[in-house]
């Protein structure tokens, strides 16, 4: 996903938050998100299983905006 891309399902900007190994793109309009990973490890499967997460790691300063 590229900077200020727009959400597939309210077409509202996407903002983005990295912790240099991992971005995450949100939506804080309707809750979607996307990301990547530079390696392969449990945080995707974790993500998926409780996305409010993402809000903790935001908040917490481990993802930071990009």
């Amino acid at each position: 996903m590229k900077k200020a891309e727009k959400c597939e399902r309210c077409k509202k900007k996407m903002y983005g938050y990295s912790d240099s190994v991992h971005d995450i793109w949100l939506c804080w309009r309707c809750g979607k998100f996307a990301g990547t990973t530079r390696i392969h490890d449990d945080f995707t499967e974790l993500i998926m299983m409780n996305p409010l997460i993402i809000i903790d790691l935001i908040h917490d300063g481990c993802l930071k905006p990009i």
